[in-house]
């Protein structure tokens, strides 16, 4: 501080705007990240970050934005699974019921061994597949009908 009791400005004059704050939360409103709204204006998102912490009242803006599109989109989630969307209720309920795809493997405490024999069988098995396949990469097919 001077003599005259007034905050001294080091650095750079800050390059938030109306605008860009405008930008800024119409890109977050839309569903884009923070980090992609910060490209989008010009700036790294550290930059963005720190405007939010400094800027209270932007930050409350970008906040609601947010909120905003995660209730537009949930609004949408919810009419898809209404209308029977099969999809749209399998990602709820994996997101928001904790339901989930599991497949589980029982061991029955017993181990089976494979002997010589099994495994020279299954390397037989093998080498006439490949050969079978090889025969088949050889031999020209037909051209496709249109």
């Amino acid at each position: 501080m001077n003599n005259n009791n007034k905050k001294v400005i080091k650095g750079r004059p800050s390059k938030l705007t109306p605008e860009i704050k405008t930008t800024v939360c119409k890109a977050v409103s839309m569903g884009l990240s923070q980090s992609i709204a910060a490209n989008l204006v010009g700036v790294k998102p550290m930059t963005l970050n720190n405007w939010l912490k400094k800027d209270e009242e932007f930050q409350l803006d970008v906040r609601e934005a947010i909120a905003n599109q995660v209730i537009h989109r949930t609004a949408q989630l919810l009419k898809l699974c209404d209308n029977g969307n099969t999809a749209a209720i399998i990602f709820w309920l994996k997101t928001k019921a904790g339901f989930s795809e599991r497949s589980t493997i029982e061991h029955t405490g017993t181990v089976e061994h494979l002997h010589a024999s099994d495994v020279s069988s299954l390397i037989d098995v093998e080498t006439s597949l490949t050969k079978s396949i090889t025969s088949l990469k050889r031999k020209k097919l037909p051209p496709a009908e249109a």
